[in-house]
């Protein structure tokens, strides 16, 4: 967080004007130790989001792409709808929830 900080910071004093978003990483596996580290990550972000009054896009909570469901090799199994962030569906997915979060701050001028 550290080097998060100082590059916020950096940021902010180059272009204090500049509207900075940071996004959180999308589900990936399921552990207790995982879920508890990738919680913890999304606090901080949102700390710093509010800290800094930056943007955060979560799609820790809102890509609906996960990773492997089940740690037992013989039962891994991946959701049932096929998107992850390595298909081409799953990368489209996270690139229309970044895309979206940016327009509902900067909305087509009406003509």
């Amino acid at each position: 967080m550290i080097v998060a900080v100082r590059s916020l910071r950096r940021i902010i004093a180059d272009g204090p004007a500049s509207d900075i978003y940071l996004v959180s990483n999308f589900y990936a596996g399921s552990n207790p130790q995982k879920d508890k580290v990738r919680r913890n990550y999304r606090m901080q972000l949102s700390a710093l989001c509010d800290f800094f009054s930056c943007n955060l896009i979560d799609l820790t909570r809102n890509s609906n792409i996960r990773g492997y469901l089940e740690n037992d090799m013989a039962a891994r199994i991946f959701t049932s709808d096929t998107i992850h962030a390595s298909r081409e569906k799953g990368k489209e997915r996270i690139a229309r929830l970044i895309f979206s979060a940016l327009k509902k701050n900067y909305p087509d001028p009406v003509k």
